[in-house]
């Protein structure tokens, strides 16, 4: 099956828009918990496409892709995506969001599939369709052969693609990952950098890594330093 017979027939009910909006922030100053500030009067428009957030370790990354889906406080300032406010409007803005943390969960007596069915089923999915959606992206990430195997068993490598997985099959707009690529191996790499290329034509895509070879060439880049967010250089050296 190609990627577009995949999208056609596995995907029933998560067609996205085909423009998308842009998340913004505007002003947005960021504390960690006791420690200098991350951000300070920070503002970005982050369009459609890959975008890959650096900075040094320690420098807030991951900090800032908490603060994006709400799991750590903005000081100040606001986020919002195509105009819904992550604060004032946050059921309307999780909605449009899909987030991936930086390790991937396993969950002790659930199988591969079953966890990304009852993701789907949560946001509404029902059940024969997020049979078909969970299915379709075991098979996009190179797990399909492990769909029953439970999730406690899988190597960190496979539970990052997992997670992939499970932010993708959502539909969301807006995607956050938090170092997919950790512990993946070739194949699998592989694997992501076609996923990324496919989903960044249709949706906002911010995500960490310390990967730093050909997967992102190519992408939009923002840098966290001294406590700014400024455009940086993708690691082929373009913008």
């Amino acid at each position: 099956m190609s990627p577009q017979s995949g999208r056609e027939d596995d995907r029933m009910g998560t067609s996205l828009p085909q423009e998308m909006g842009a998340l913004r922030l505007r002003r947005s100053a960021i504390d960690p918990p006791g420690g200098q500030p991350l951000l300070l009067d920070a503002s970005a428009e982050i369009g459609r496409g890959v975008t890959l957030l650096k900075g040094a370790n320690g420098s807030g990354k991951s900090t800032l892709l908490r603060t994006v889906v709400g799991l750590h406080p903005l000081r100040a300032g606001t986020i919002d995506f195509d105009g819904v406010d992550s604060r004032t409007d946050r059921v309307a803005f999780l909605r449009n969001v899909a987030y991936m943390p930086q390790n991937f969960a396993s969950y002790p007596g659930l199988s591969a599939l079953s966890l990304l069915v009852y993701f789907l089923r949560l946001r509404g999915f029902r059940r024969k369709q997020a049979a078909r959606q969970a299915s379709y992206w075991l098979r996009q990430v190179g797990l399909f052969d492990r769909a029953g195997s439970d999730t406690a068993h899988l190597s960190p490598g496979a539970r990052q693609r997992l997670g992939v997985a499970y932010v993708f099959q959502t539909g969301a707009p807006l995607c956050i990952l938090d170092e997919p690529l950790a512990g993946v191996d070739s194949a699998g790499r592989t694997a992501m950098r076609r996923i990324l290329q496919e989903e960044g034509a249709a949706r906002t895509i911010l995500l960490t890594s310390h990967e730093s070879d050909d997967l992102f060439n190519d992408v939009n880049a923002l840098q966290i330093d001294a406590g700014c967010l400024k455009a940086a250089r993708a690691p082929n050296g373009s913008r």
